[in-house]
Formats: structure tokens, C-alpha cells, sequence
């Protein structure tokens, strides 16, 4: 059409695909302007990053130990990584997408399922991590039950971190 068009809508999908360029308001106030690929990636914040993906992003309470690394709740490594010394002791939010854990039997942080929900295409199991409740997307053929026990692993590349404020401070 080359021209531009200004779009409102509440549907999350309908913005991702339709949209060259996105903003999300909050309560009248601008939280973050960027492409698809940035609000969905990069969000800028928690309530950006719970509000863009179905399911949205998971977001837990973490800290990162003297080693560096992160430690949620359950006292668990949630991810391989090693911290800058700046975040050393600091209080964290850590987030990731569902789609970015895979199960494992042996390695990563122990979760609980409580209910799975098959789609089709995947299989959504709800978790407890600890006293945190997380959706985890798993391959439709998936076996898990209610009460399984299983770990899962997620990648250093995709947590995001943000402050207690729920600012964005790093993707790593």
C-alpha cells in the first residue's frame, strides 16, 4: 500500500504478524517500540516479556552466588552460565520462553509436572520449580503425567535477566 497505518489491537498475534513495528502501552505509558523480532526477543521489561508469546515468558526469582552462577529458589543452577562480577549477590529476575527448555533424565533443574495441555503441534507441561510455576513446550508425543518428575536444561543464550524493578539487564 506503501502507506502508513497506525493499528490498534489487543491481539498479540495479529501485532507479530501484521506489524513492521510495534509498541506496547501500558496504563497510556509507552514500554517499549520495536520490531516483532525485538519485543519478543529483547523485551525491554517484564511486563513486555509476560505479555508478548503464548504462553508468555516464564519469570522466576533468582540470585547470582559468589561463583557467578544463577540460583533460583529450590537452590538449583538454572542455567551453565557465569555472571559478571557486578551482578555477584544481586537479587534477579530470570526469564525464558517455553519453547527454550528441553527435558532432560539427568542434567538441569528438577521440576514437577502438574498438568500437561496438548495442542497439536506441541504439548505445554505446567511445572513447579521450586514455589515457581513455569509452562515448559515439549514434543506432542510427550508421555509426561501429572506428578512426573523430570529436569530441564536451558540454554545461556536464552535466559534474560531483569531487575528487580523489572528492567531489562542483559540477554545473555
Amino acid at each position: 500500500l506503501k502507506a502508513t497505518v497506525v493499528y490498534v489491537t489487543h491481539d498479540q498475534e495479529e501485532a507479530l504478524t501484521m506489524g513492521d513495528r510495534i509498541a506496547i502501552l501500558h496504563d497510556g505509558i509507552i514500554q517499549q517500540i520495536g520490531t516483532p523480532q525485538q519485543i519478543y526477543n529483547k523485551s525491554a521489561n517484564t511486563y513486555v516479556a509476560r505479555f508478548i508469546g503464548s504462553p508468555r515468558m516464564n519469570l522466576i526469582p533468582a540470585h547470582c552466588n559468589a561463583n557467578g552462577k544463577l540460583i533460583i529458589p529450590n537452590d538449583s543452577v538454572i542455567a551453565d552460565i557465569k555472571l559478571p562480577a557486578s551482578f555477584l549477590h544481586k537479587e534477579l529476575l530470570v526469564g525464558f520462553r517455553p519453547e527454550e527448555c528441553r527435558i532432560s533424565n539427568t542434567d538441569g533443574s528438577p521440576v514437577i509436572v502438574e498438568s500437561t495441555e496438548y495442542i497439536g503441534s506441541s504439548r505445554f507441561i505446567h511445572c513447579s520449580l521450586g514455589d515457581a510455576k513455569i509452562i515448559v513446550r515439549v514434543d506432542p508425543s510427550s508421555d509426561l503425567t501429572s506428578g512426573s518428575s523430570v529436569r530441564i536444561l536451558i540454554s545461556a543464550d536464552s535466559i534474560h535477566l531483569f531487575d528487580n524493578f523489572g528492567k531489562r539487564i542483559a540477554n545473555l
